[in-house]
């Protein structure tokens, strides 16, 4: 049993041994390998000093440029504020003479405007005295002179009756021309077809009624806004077409009635 012991007291006294005897040899290669490390790290920095001065001087040379670059840029911006102040100012002393200048031209045209109203005012009342005077006069001399009045509406009514026969008897002229030149004409290319009657415009055509009738045609349209056509004129007075179409040219000549499309409307 000693014996026992004893050799496993002897394997673990070489055990323990043998682990130091290694730990010795694994802190003598590490202390190498620190050594080696060491060296290369020394020449590593020798390696790295010449890019580590080449950054230094670039980065100083950088920097000076950027200074170099802020001055210019802050030299460039004040002569930019300094112009742009300058275009400013002028602009608004521009502004206020363009200004000034446009209030001076109000105020002129303002005040020829005025004397152009007091002028027309003027010759506005000018011409109302002269129409009221001129009123008066006629209206005192037609009150004066009835008689020289009713003769004289009587010789144009006359004049003007002479001067519509006439034109009835040329207008008769102009259809019996037309009548025989038809007949001709169809005689000579042999056609059997009727030829019209012959009408004698001076004979058939329609006297125009009096003035009463023309009155009371006028008061019918004037009362009716919408218009009024032939055929309702021709309704309402029953006097036949031709002479409502004669009446109404006269009141379209007379410009006391227009006529848009098939209606009649007051002026």
């Amino acid at each position: 049993m000693k014996e026992v012991m004893s050799n496993v007291a002897q394997d673990i006294i070489n055990s323990y041994d043998q682990r130091r005897a290694e730990l010795a040899g694994l802190r003598k290669d590490d202390v190498g390998r620190r050594k080696e490390a060491d060296v290369s790290t020394s020449h590593r920095k020798a390696d790295l000093e010449p890019i580590r001065k080449s950054v230094a001087t670039l980065v100083s040379k950088e920097r000076a440029t950027l200074k170099s670059l802020r001055n210019e840029l802050a030299a460039k911006r004040k002569s930019l504020f300094h112009n742009l102040s300058t275009e400013d100012s002028g602009r608004v002393q521009q502004a206020g003479k363009d200004s000034a200048r446009r209030q001076a031209e109000d105020k002129q045209r303002q005040a020829a405007e005025k004397r152009r109203q007091a002028a027309v005012v003027s010759f506005l009342k000018e011409k109302q005295a002269d129409r009221i005077k001129m009123s008066k006069e006629l209206n005192r001399t037609l009150s004066a002179v009835p008689p020289k009045r009713k003769a004289y509406e009587k010789k144009r009514q006359a004049s003007t009756a002479a001067m519509m026969s006439e034109l009835r008897v040329e207008i008769g002229g102009y259809s019996d021309g037309w009548h025989d030149l038809t007949a001709a004409m169809l005689a000579r290319r042999g056609s059997t077809t009727a030829t019209p009657p012959r009408v004698n415009g001076a004979k058939n055509k329609a006297v125009l009624p009096d003035s009463k009738l023309s009155r009371a045609i006028f008061e019918f349209i004037a009362n009716s806004p919408d218009g009024i056509d032939n055929g309702q004129l021709d309704k309402e007075f029953q006097i036949g077409k031709k002479k409502i179409e004669d009446l109404t040219n006269g009141l379209v000549k007379s410009a006391n009635i227009k006529k848009r499309g098939k209606k009649y409307f007051s002026i």
